[in-house]
């Protein structure tokens, strides 16, 4: 009785094991799990700053250039250009448009970032400064970007682009609509300041590496700049319309990690940054690190203390089930052996007398039914119709008066090969190659050729590689048989037809056997392919009708074997079979 208390209070401690590690670690993912939020709203916060401090120097770049636009309109040289409306001859207007283009091009060696400068007046001609010929310069105010500019807005930054001559790389540039001092009312032009990308995209570069996807957008549809490190597949121009915020910089949370947006709204700019949940995952490594660090010394400490206390208990409980689990899957040699406790001991000793009495039954059962089934298979392989050998005598004895001596011995051979394969014996033989079998089937069809001439034709169609493969012994013969004698001779046809089909398809051996004959009930078909056995006639050569065929076939080869009847496309009955390798 003591020995039993121990082993209940022991038993015990398998529940209280697991709620102590279950407390311990729920409390971690509690804890986890709050200062992850806390941390969380803290990297959201400083990615927000980093993106401010990213606009914000764009944002300088682009009144630095609006400044300098300005101060280049103001330029004593250029007024006088561009509010003069007559020149005394053609030289002096040339001269002047020199002129203006000279100070174009020193204005650009002002500013690093400043590539050229281009002075567009509908009235005059364009004055470029890449460009002397006057015909070139017009062409940098036909380009797509400059025509699609002006339908949507007067002034302000244009989409990425390259110049007319498609040259260098490409350039943001900067329009601004400019007036006469004299006539500040009445639009005269446009200045166009092509500015180099770089010095955007040093400070864009900088920031987008805190990112996992960055882009910076003019008027919510073109992409200025794009860097994706993770293939987010998204429609940018849908982020960025999904909110309509006043505030200058704001976050749009998602399954998959957030979006920051920082509003421009004097240039239509604004700076898109994405942070996945991996990349904050990564960011939050150390606390994770140090909540797994520490459930796992919880874990490992109770574990320390419990599980030398259970495991004396679970272990043959274990080596139970583990036997018990060979024996479901046919392993009969499964012993088991436990001395711990008396509960135990007991169960052992009634499993081990339990497997023992199963496998010498099951033995038992093996022997008798492979007996019953080889004695069956001798007795249904040896036995000839008797009707048949009278029927074949008879034909030789037709053949015989009739003089025709070839003949007699065509079927004489033919049917003492027939004789021979039925009483074959041995264990061995059960089995033979497709050739042997179509063999047999030749000379079963030479004999019933002199009986029935002109009454059928029977196709074959085999596959070279399955001459060699095995099935089962007289298991083609019989089919082709029942097709003539059932399905074509009963029928009023002039001519049946018997199709044989035998193919290699990889992991079986497929045997399809069909007619144009009379055909069969669907009751009648299902009732074969159950094993019903059904009367026959009194016709055929062998008793071995199809129910035998099926019985052998799932004896051999169990649930791997496909035996189906169906009506055929022929007009009489299909019976297809597939034998493994």
């Amino acid at each position: 009785m003591k020995k039993a208390k121990k082993s209940m209070k022991r038993k015990m401690l398998v529940p209280i094991c697991g709620i102590l590690i279950g407390v311990l670690v729920l409390t971690g993912i509690i804890t986890y799990r709050y200062f992850w939020d806390v941390l969380k709203e803290k990297g959201i916060s400083d990615d927000q700053k980093n993106l401010e401090q990213a606009g914000q120097q764009i944002n300088y770049v682009g009144e630095e250039l609006e400044y300098f636009t300005r101060m280049l309109l103001m330029d004593e040289e250029i007024q006088q250009y561009i509010t003069t409306q007559y020149y005394e001859d053609a030289f002096d207007e040339v001269f002047t448009v020199l002129q203006i283009r000279e100070r174009l091009i020193w204005y650009t060696f002002m500013r690093e970032d400043v590539k050229d400068i281009l002075l567009n007046m509908p009235e005059k001609d364009v004055i470029w400064s890449l460009e002397k010929d006057k015909d070139r310069s017009a062409m940098e105010v036909q380009t797509e970007w400059y025509r699609e500019f002006k339908e949507e807005k007067q002034s302000g930054f244009s989409r990425s682009h390259k110049n007319a001559l498609n040259e260098g790389n490409e350039y943001i540039s900067y329009v601004y609509p400019f007036v006469s001092y004299y006539m500040p009312k009445r639009p005269l032009g446009d200045l166009i300041v092509d500015l180099d990308r770089k010095s955007f995209d040093d400070i864009l570069n900088l920031t987008a590496k805190e990112y996992d996807a960055f882009y910076w957008i003019l008027d919510d549809k073109d992409i200025l700049y794009k860097q994706d490190e993770i293939g987010k597949k998204v429609n940018i121009s849908d982020v960025v319309t999904k909110e309509n915020e006043k505030s200058k910089c704001y976050v749009l949370n998602e399954k998959d990690g957030y979006w920051i947006i920082y509003q421009i709204p004097k240039y239509g700019w604004k700076l898109v940054a994405f942070t996945g949940n991996e990349r904050i995952s990564d960011r939050l490594d150390y606390l994770k690190s140090f909540f797994l660090a520490s459930i796992f010394l919880g874990v490992l400490l109770v574990l320390i203390v419990m599980v030398p206390m259970i495991s004396k208990i679970a272990k043959p409980i274990q080596d139970l089930s583990e036997e018990m689990n060979k024996v479901s899957k046919g392993d009969f040699q499964a012993h088991f052996q436990a001395d711990n406790y008396m509960e135990l001991t007991v169960m052992s000793n009634s499993f081990n007398y339990m497997v023992s009495e199963l496998n010498a039954y099951i033995k038992r059962i093996e022997r008798t039914e492979a007996a019953r089934f080889e004695m069956e298979e001798k007795l249904l392989l040896s036995q000839v119709n008797p009707h048949f050998i009278y029927n074949v005598l008879n034909t030789v004895i037709f053949l015989a008066r009739k003089g025709k001596n070839q003949e007699v011995v065509e079927v004489t051979d033919s049917f003492i090969h027939l004789l021979r394969d039925a009483v074959r014996p041995g264990k061995a033989d059960m089995f033979a190659t497709i050739s042997q079998e179509i063999d047999i089937l030749e000379h079963y069809l030479k004999i019933q050729e002199y009986r029935y001439q002109d009454a059928y034709q029977v196709i074959l169609d085999v596959e070279e590689e399955t001459l060699q493969a095995t099935v089962p012994r007289t298991i083609l013969q019989p089919l082709v048989e029942n097709a003539i004698i059932h399905g074509i001779l009963s029928d009023e046809k002039e001519t049946g037809i018997v199709r044989v089909c035998i193919k290699d398809c990889q992991d079986h051996i497929l045997m399809e056997v069909e007619d144009n004959g009379t055909g069969m009930e669907e009751k009648r078909m299902q009732a074969f392919q159950m094993g019903v056995k059904m009367d026959g006639g009194d016709s055929k050569m062998k008793s071995i009708g199809i129910p035998n065929i099926l019985s052998r076939l799932r004896y051999l080869y169990g649930d791997r074997t496909r035996f189906i009847m169906s009506k055929s496309e022929m007009g009489g009955v299909l019976i297809h079979i597939e034998i493994p390798k």
